[in-house]
């Protein structure tokens, strides 16, 4: 996600006065990671903002920077998060909706709302953010495992074979599959469905040997899951003869 994040904040809508070196002095302190006096510099930014548009883009560079404040990256390269920022970045996406409307700021809302818990936010915000643009691959994957969360599994499934339409690069694949690993470390066991995800989108990146290594993973948890075991069958089934 990073990477989508940057580019967000390297699209600067400034043209002069004080705004200026406040947005961009902000975002320059986000790059090298100094979070809290990007912050400040942001903050203090706002009381320049002349214009809604100006206003909107500190509020969404501060939900930025908040959710990257509380963002851990562990050893195994999956992530932790301190919900406080997460909390904190929310508060700044919502403020700055007062302002304008952005597919992207309804993107990240959708994530945040996940982190929290709240899923039925969560799936709210990232069909906003599908429907003014379709092709945010990233949308669509916090989408696809809110729903898991919430036990919609052909919704899930829909979501996540959707992407196709869509040809997401590879990083996108890998922060959608990354989330769906955090969950499982998170609660072991108990999504049994998120196997057969991982499987899919293996599938879709062409790595027939993992996506096998997960669809046999998800046979063997007796999820009690019928109609999902039957397709998982099938998969293997096409996969052995191609």
């Amino acid at each position: 996600k990073l990477k989508r994040w940057l580019e967000l904040s390297r699209t600067p809508n400034f043209r002069g006065g004080p705004t200026d070196y406040y947005a961009l002095t902000g975002r320059g302190l986000f790059e090298v990671r100094e979070y809290d006096e990007a912050l400040i510099t942001l903050k203090e930014g706002l009381y320049y903002a002349e214009s809604s548009e100006k206003k909107e883009q500190l509020f969404q560079d501060l939900g930025t920077v908040h959710y990257y404040k509380g963002y851990k990256l562990q050893p195994d390269g999956l992530a932790k998060y301190v919900i406080q920022d997460v909390r904190n970045s929310i508060e700044s996406y919502e403020r700055a909706l007062l302002f304008g409307e952005d597919p992207y700021l309804y993107g990240n809302l959708g994530w945040g709302y996940y982190l929290l818990g709240d899923y039925v936010l969560s799936v709210e915000n990232s069909l906003k953010a599908l429907a003014m643009n379709p092709k945010l691959n990233y949308a669509r994957m916090n989408l696809g495992i809110a729903y898991i969360k919430k036990g919609d599994y052909k919704s899930a499934y829909d979501s996540y074979e959707s992407l196709l339409k869509y040809t997401p690069e590879f990083d996108e694949y890998e922060g959608g599959m990354r989330d769906i690993m955090e969950l499982q470390q998170e609660f072991p066991g108990v999504y049994p469905f998120s196997n057969f995800v991982l499987a899919k989108l293996y599938k879709h990146q062409g790595r027939n040997m993992e996506a096998k290594l997960f669809l046999n993973k998800f046979l063997m948890q007796n999820s009690t899951l019928p109609y999902w075991e039957q397709k998982a069958h099938t998969l293997l089934r096409e996969m052995e003869s191609e």
